[in-house]
């Protein structure tokens, strides 16, 4: 059986209810606060990936999962109560942030990175979420450089993946950021993984199982 790991409690809205604000803005300004609110994974002292550090272009496998799968053995399980979610966290991963309805679980040996936002407010689809998205993103990201916007099969559900690269304080970085809207059509989440771009091929199958054991409720 799996550890079951707790959510921090987080502040809410008025008359305690959560924000509803819709995903794109609260994507947006994660990455807008990415540079003070350790939402970037470069190492500030030096440990993050070299300046010129080439991203690869090669596209993402993506696993064709139709129900969420059991969290592996040794894993621990990250529950949201108040939003209805949970997902499975490999050993060395730990929440290192809370905001609003972001919480970001990290290794900080690999600075490997999954940011879960959530929303109530699922808008239109998920890839047309991201169409509209992924400007926002250059205006706002350093050198940001889309590589891949498409629908993707996950769980039976309307998904979308968007995968871009950008820059931060020399390091090169590499996400995919990947919607998933539930089956009622009322609440989506983002499950944004970012990873140094020479580590990134890497680092996607630690994604797509994560990813496969996420329920949102």
């Amino acid at each position: 059986m799996s550890e079951q790991v707790a959510a921090t409690p987080r502040s809410t809205g008025p008359g305690g209810r959560r924000s509803r604000a819709p995903l794109i803005a609260l994507g947006l300004a994660g990455v807008v606060a990415a540079g003070t609110a350790g939402f970037v994974l470069t190492d500030r002292a030096g440990g993050g990936s070299p300046p010129g550090a080439s991203a690869t272009a090669s596209p993402s496998p993506v696993t064709a999962v139709r129900e969420p799968v059991a969290v592996p053995a040794g894993w621990s399980t990250f529950t949201e109560p108040a939003e209805g979610w949970s997902i499975g966290v490999p050993p060395g991963f730990a929440q290192s942030t809370y905001r609003g309805t972001q919480v970001q679980l990290r290794d900080p040996r690999t600075r490997r990175t999954l940011r879960v936002d959530w929303t109530g407010d699922a808008g239109p689809s998920a890839v047309e979420a991201w169409r509209a998205f992924s400007p926002q993103l250059a205006q706002v990201l350093s050198g940001y450089q889309q590589q891949r916007l498409e629908e993707v099969d996950f769980q039976g559900l309307d998904a979308a993946d968007l995968e871009f690269t950008y820059t931060d304080s020399g390091a090169d970085l590499r996400v995919l950021d990947r919607r998933i809207v539930a089956k009622d059509g009322g609440q989506a989440v983002a499950l944004y993984w970012q990873t140094r771009a020479a580590d990134f091929p890497a680092s996607l199958e630690v994604f797509e199982q994560m990813a496969a054991t996420f329920r949102f409720g």
